[in-house]
């Protein structure tokens, strides 16, 4: 490895785990436990710059010399430090109120991954839960900063977050998943352990609660009142907007293209679709009429679980299926196990990877809060995505491989991350995983709502849906 590619490329990854301390935690890293994300202007602004500096140092890399890695790991850091700190200039920060995937959602699940295997760990966490109010208290200023600025997020999606943050603020203290989901190190007796959860409930009472009723009351009181209502509710309607999109689309694609191209993908491959459910349709239903074909799908109430544990058991079986069949189709297996999990809140399905000190495998979590929202054909396209071989094969070996720096292990480029789970929906396919027609289904259904997306996002942030 050329030494300037390498060592630049190990300051940047050493910088990103230092402004991202609970990604370093969960990957098994322990030097930041104590630390916590800050989400000011003042370190977006400070990020920014790193960001830029660090893909203008790439740049003046001659590349003509390098090898091919050393060429790829140029290329990787100068598109992911630059199209990052483009997003960043877009202050998405001061609309942020996603009821999916931010840090009051997520922050649950994680903590009941946090590996924390010795005392030190545990004081650390101490220390980190008393900093993690100040997130509440920047989000909240970061919201004022978009009322300042007129970028306010959708009134829909802001009173979802309100109400999420509503029922937590009323909850228990004694039932905080912030106490009860986290684990103490072995060494700890009943007593150790009693003492150090009262230690974290303390700080879930002093700090965390605090903080969150200040984005409570932010949310409630200062972004309503001026939200962005359903006639509004693209990114193309706050200042900025239409700039912010495109980089968006860069950041995500890695690619130049405009809006309304990927808006006519979305419908061409919607339409290349059809055929594919008539032939199947015509098998599982009958019909290859595609509105009765879809309307089996979404309204057969038979196709639809009951619990959560018959997602779990299918997502389990699903997940085994993929286990044995691996090892005939790939030459490169990963160290790390892959397990399933659930969670009530956030994404429908999303993956978290093993710890590198292995301390935690992969693992997937299907979010069971409606079982019925899960549909009997859609879970083995999800588990191939998620779990094997999609995400764990892909993101599981990656953090593996000994001859590539570290920085191009963790990186998560979204055209190839999600690009490989849903290329291997269809890979599962070539691979005979599917238990069913009917489960080839869900193959398809998986392939529509991502074609579908395609439409719909740009339909609302560019064309002004």
């Amino acid at each position: 490895m050329d030494g300037g590619i390498g060592r630049l490329g190990d300051e940047y990854y050493e910088a990103f785990l230092r402004r991202s301390p609970t990604t370093a935690l969960m990957l098994g890293d322990h030097r930041f436990d104590d630390q916590m994300e800050d989400l000011s202007r003042e370190q977006e602004d400070a990020t920014i710059s790193e960001l830029r500096s660090f893909a203008a140092r790439a740049e003046a890399i001659d590349p003509t010399n390098l090898t091919l890695q050393d060429r790829l790991s140029r290329d990787v850091l100068i598109f992911e430090a630059s199209s990052t700190a483009e997003l960043m200039e877009t202050r998405q920060a001061e609309m942020e109120a996603n009821p999916a995937m931010s840090v009051h959602v997520l922050l649950p699940t994680a903590v009941a991954q946090f590996p924390i295997m010795e005392p030190a760990h545990a004081e650390a966490l101490v220390i980190k839960y008393g900093k993690m109010g100040a997130v509440g208290h920047q989000w909240a200023d970061r919201l004022r900063q978009g009322v300042e600025s007129g970028r306010t997020p959708p009134r829909l999606m802001a009173e979802k977050v309100v109400a999420q943050l509503d029922e937590y603020l009323a909850s228990p203290i004694e039932t905080d998943p912030l106490v009860v989901a986290v684990g103490p190190p072995s060494a700890f007796d009943s007593e150790a352990t009693s003492a150090w959860k009262e230690q974290l409930a303390d700080q879930v009472r002093d700090s965390i609660r605090p903080g969150f009723q200040d984005l409570r009351s932010a949310l409630a009181e200062e972004v309503l009142p001026v939200a962005r209502g359903e006639d509004k509710i693209g990114i193309k309607w706050t200042p900025g907007g239409e700039a912010a999109y495109q980089s968006a689309i860069f950041n995500y694609t890695s690619l130049d293209l405009a809006a309304e191209e990927i808006h006519q993908i979305g419908l061409d491959t919607i339409a290349a679709l059809e055929d594919e459910y008539r032939e199947l349709g015509s098998e599982v239903f009958g019909t290859s009429d595609l509105t009765e074909v879809y309307s089996h799908m979404k309204d057969d109430p038979e196709l639809r679980f009951d619990s959560a544990e018959e997602v779990v058991a299918a997502s389990q079986a699903a997940l085994e299926k993929g286990k044995a069949a691996m090892g005939d189709w790939f030459g490169r297996l990963p160290k790390a196990d892959c397990l399933v999990s659930t969670v009530e809140q956030g994404p429908e399905a999303f993956y978290f990877p093993p710890a590198q000190d292995g301390s935690r495998p992969g693992i997937f979590f299907m979010n069971v809060a409606d079982p019925a929202g899960w549909t009997k054909y859609g879970i083995e396209a999800t588990v191939f995505h998620e779990g094997i071989p999609g995400h764990h094969l892909q993101i599981a070996i990656a953090q593996e491989l000994e001859d590539v720096p570290t920085f191009r292990k963790h990186s998560i480029v979204t055209a190839y991350a999600e690009g490989w789970g849903l290329y291997t929906e269809r890979l599962s396919d070539e691979m005979g995983m599917y238990s069913s027609q009917l489960d080839r289904l869900g193959m398809l259904a998986a392939d529509s709502m991502r074609a579908t997306r395609l439409v719909v996002d740009t339909g609302m942030h560019a064309l002004g849906w």
